[in-house]
């Protein structure tokens, strides 16, 4: 079961925390620390749980809760799946960078 969770307990601002995308691309829920990147791919209540940073008590009270609940591990790691679908795919990083190379381009361009 515990397998079925995965966690991400960050004392610090994470950059990004791509271990909780590769726990979400694989259905998994996750419980990880509000803070840093993590808030920008974590939805509190639908793809896992967030406790505040440092507070061992709270992040293993999530961790249980997702335990004992199977139904709502196999609904948060479906919708994790389909985050990551949406916002991280192969297809969307690509035309990331190209947009970025894109518009570094243009800056170049404007200044010469």
């Amino acid at each position: 079961e515990a397998a079925d969770v995965a966690v991400v307990p960050s004392v610090w601002p994470e950059p990004f925390g791509i271990v909780g995308i590769e726990a979400l691309a694989a259905g998994r829920p996750v419980v990880a620390t509000a803070a840093g990147g993590i808030l920008d791919w974590m939805t509190d209540g639908k793809t896992g749980l967030l406790v505040k940073p440092g507070d061992h008590q709270a992040l293993a009270e999530a961790l249980q809760a997702l335990l004992d609940d199977p139904a709502r591990r196999e609904r948060m790691g479906q919708a994790g799946r389909a985050v990551v679908a949406e916002r991280f795919s192969a297809d969307q990083h690509v035309a990331a960078l190209m947009g970025a190379y894109r518009r570094a381009g243009e800056t170049w361009a404007a200044g010469s």
